[in-house]
């Protein structure tokens, strides 16, 4: 038995946004990624030009390049010490999860407009308990 398509009512545009508007928070986080997924992000010429041309820069003079580490500690400031306690928790962590922690900081950081309140965060958590 074939199915049959729905067919919706055309929406203007300001419409739409009012629909939007009344969505709650996860309804909202889905449409964004959904939108994420169908936008290709680019980049305006002149940010193209300008790794253009740092990467031929530093292909000419290797020397000026500075390792990931340092980047990395460049751009978010220098590592703390680890306590006792934290040492021995990073140990018990598996490598997967250790990744899925470093991807997720470096789309947040990328996409502030993503992070939620961390009393939210906490009591997602604790749900999930």
């Amino acid at each position: 038995m074939p199915t049959a398509k729905k067919k919706f009512p055309a929406l203007s545009f300001s419409q739409l946004v009012e629909a939007v508007k009344k969505l709650s928070k996860k309804e909202k986080q889905k449409l964004l990624d959904i939108l994420r997924e169908e936008m290709p992000v680019t980049a305006p010429g002149s940010q193209k030009e300008f790794v253009r041309k740092s990467i031929k820069k530093y292909k000419e003079n290797t020397a000026l390049l500075i390792a990931e580490e340092d980047a990395v500690e460049y751009i978010t400031g220098p590592k703390k010490a680890l306590s006792k306690k934290e040492k021995d928790a990073s140990a018990t962590i598996p490598e997967w999860q250790k990744q899925f922690v470093r991807k997720s900081i470096k789309k947040y950081n990328a996409h502030p407009e993503l992070l939620i309140p961390e009393e939210e965060v906490w009591k997602i958590i604790d749900a999930g308990k």
